[in-house]
């Protein structure tokens, strides 16, 4: 007969809230479904191995129930001064069938978690006082983010499962942060079929979302939360400060043509499609002279939103929509009385990502096509360039520090686009630009093209570096204004597509947030909020919030979650008689550096990655250093000096780099 395994060996019992409290902890380790925690202790409560059965009734029923409990314990039970951290707001969709199945939108209180955070976390609080400075005098500004996630088959979608990923952040919190996917909080996963079959479907529901953070009665951000950590508390208070999504997200959210309206641009009045007649003071999308622009303001939003609501004649109201861009949908955002007269400013708050702007599916895409097909007319072959990106080596976090078979192969790169996903193509840009640098401008060959391209590469250069200030939006403005001019000199209007368009408000946009914000982070966390939905079919939407907040709370309760720099897995060591702290890899203000990458150093110099040693709050790198032979030629010295140790702080980023004859080609970033 097996052993009992529903006491102690001491013959003591667990009560419940204990073992409740162990399945809890069980259930907040990443990558745990409920069903697969379940037949873990239903195998090892048969097995004999535990010494609690951890339920009172220790059938696989029994354990269904408490695991059950325990993904929710946080989740609902856990209070704070605004509440649980799940809450659920009905969604008012027309058809008869989907009402009877109640769909919600289950949603992690934003407050309720942001106070429990600062509980766990004193460097979480810390950062959010700095920011707010003393007494809670600034007021800060939260973007929402939104994206379609796809749990299934990417092949084969399923329209049952495709959710609706919302994530919040403080834009002015510190870069590093931002950079970081755990520096954005997840508010929902939503079904998007449900969110289709609203009367206003995508911004009546981005207006759901919004009255959640300003609320016109109620806890808001707008009127300022309370936050604590110990005995020491701060009043929070925060404005909105706009949309980040991808052109079709942005269009959906505002109910705007977008590009399939002869009015495609929001803040633009006088600028038209492609085939539309230009009558007087009007413009193509692509022309580069902005000083003939029009610029729209909240005040032309909000005419254009009330003539088009007072217009009682339908053929009347649709050429008043035609004419302005803007789509009738009276329970979407645009008609939220309280939101559009307190919170937003709709041309300002219509933010551009330069990822999907540039490098997914953009103008990025498009200009290396181009320049494969400049490169071919001078007898050049894609063959040839991607025989040269094979040479180099990446960084270790970008494909195991191996380039792509795929960059620049023949049937991925077509005419006026290449196949490839947003971090390839910001890859493949660099490799590029190295090529013409490196074996193009030494035989004088395409010079316009070269400097156009050098161009694109600047504009990258300054948005991933993430700064921005009044200096930095000057240098952007121009280049971009130069890129464009000989975009459109060298390979005509055709290939300008509407996301050249947005290139020329990109400047303004990050000038606005004061931050060169991207999806890029966002756009990791939705591999998160595919693992935690996967485990799910018949409640996905609350399940995945469930899981998604256990990811939240594990992540924050590690102290080192909020640190600027910091090693990863370290271990402990003697070094001249110290102890000191060593690893592999650490997470610095670039990113995450391992041993053996080459990195950019502050001085102009680039350094391969030979150690990572902490001592105290003291993080060293210990690099190989290799002078620059010439900037210009993205030449550096073969040979490298003696290791350096070099404070963490003077990495810059790491580089694309390859070792030839004369030297080492690395392509570091250019800001001017």
């Amino acid at each position: 007969m097996k052993p009992s395994s529903s006491k102690r060996k001491s013959g003591e019992a667990l009560d419940a809230d204990k073992r409740l409290e162990i399945v809890s902890e069980l259930a907040a380790l990443n990558g745990q479904s409920k069903m697969g925690l379940v037949r873990t202790l239903k195998t090892l409560h048969d097995k004999g191995l535990l010494v609690d059965a951890l339920v009172e009734t220790p059938t696989e029923l029994g354990y269904k129930r408490q695991v059950r409990r325990a993904f929710e314990k946080d989740a609902l039970y856990t209070q704070t001064p605004y509440g649980t951290m799940l809450s659920q707001i009905e969604l008012p969709v027309v058809d008869e069938k989907m009402k009877a199945k109640q769909p919600s939108m289950w949603y992690i209180n934003p407050f309720a978690l942001l106070f429990q955070l600062c509980v766990a976390n004193v460097a979480l609080f810390n950062l959010i006082k700095d920011a707010v400075g003393i007494a809670g005098t600034k007021t800060l500004r939260i973007v929402l983010y939104f994206d379609g996630v796809n749990p299934g088959n990417p092949l084969a979608p399923d329209p049952q499962q495709l959710l609706q990923a919302i994530y919040w952040c403080f834009i002015d919190l510190p870069n590093w942060f931002l950079r970081r996917k755990e520096g954005w909080f997840c508010f929902s996963l939503t079904r998007e079929i449900w969110i289709k079959d609203m009367p206003g479907e995508m911004s009546e529901f981005c207006k759901m979302v919004m009255l959640v953070f300003f609320a016109a009665v109620g806890d808001s951000f707008h009127k300022g939360i309370t936050i604590q950590c110990g005995a020491e508390s701060v009043v929070l208070r925060a404005t909105f400060g706009g949309f980040l999504a991808d052109e079709k997200g942005l269009k959906e959210l505002f109910s705007v043509k977008g590009q399939a309206g002869n009015v495609l641009c929001m803040n633009c009045l006088n600028v038209r499609n492609r085939w539309c007649r230009l009558q007087p003071g009007q413009q193509h999308f692509w022309d580069p002279d902005i000083s003939q622009r029009k610029p729209a303001s909240s005040h032309h939003i909000r005419e254009m939103v009330h003539r088009i609501s007072e217009e009682p004649g339908k053929t009347k109201r649709l050429e008043l929509e035609k004419g302005y861009g803007i789509n009738y949908e009276p329970t979407g955002l645009l008609w939220e009385h309280h939101l559009m007269t307190n919170i937003l400013d709709p041309c300002r708050n219509y933010i551009r990502d330069w990822m999907h702007t540039f490098v997914s599916g953009g103008v990025a895409g498009t200009h290396l096509a181009k320049i494969c097909g400049a490169l071919h007319d001078i007898g050049i072959g894609i063959e040839i360039v991607h025989t040269y990106a094979q040479n180099f080596k990446l960084p270790r976090c970008r494909s195991n520090g191996k380039v792509s078979d795929l960059y620049f192969k023949a049937n991925l790169v077509v005419t006026d686009h290449v196949k490839m996903f947003a971090g390839d193509v910001l890859g493949m840009v660099c490799i590029m630009y190295a090529f013409l640098i490196d074996k193009i401008q030494p035989r004088g060959l395409l010079e316009t093209n070269i400097e156009c391209f050098a161009a694109l590469f600047v504009m990258l250069s300054i948005l991933r570096r993430g700064d921005m200030s009044n200096a930095i939006h000057i240098t952007l403005t121009a280049i971009t204004m130069k890129h464009n001019r000989l975009f459109l000199d060298l390979y005509g209007n055709k290939d300008a597509k509407i996301k050249f368009h947005h290139t020329y408000h990109i400047p303004d946009d990050m000038l606005y947030l004061m931050k060169c914000l991207s999806c890029f982070p966002a756009e990791r966390k939705n591999k998160d909020a595919i693992a935690v939905s996967n485990a799910s079919t018949t409640h996905i939407e609350k399940a995945s919030v469930i899981a998604f907040l256990h990811r939240t709370i594990d992540y924050w309760n590690d102290s080192k979650a909020c640190h600027e720099i910091y090693l990863n897995n370290p271990r402990a060591v003697a070094l001249h008689g110290q102890r000191l702290s060593k690893a592999a890899s650490a997470t610095l203000t670039c990113g995450e550096v391992h041993i053996n990458d080459m990195v950019f150093l502050f001085d102009g110099s680039i350094g391969k990655v030979r150690s990572f040693y902490q001592h105290g709050d003291c993080l060293s790198v210990g690099v190989d250093v290799h002078k620059a032979i010439s900037h210009a030629k993205l030449l550096f010295e073969i040979d490298a000096h003696d290791v350096q140790f070099i404070d963490a702080r003077s990495i810059v980023e790491q580089v694309f780099w390859y070792a030839n004859a004369t030297g080492i080609i690395a392509v570091f970033p250019k800001y001017d």
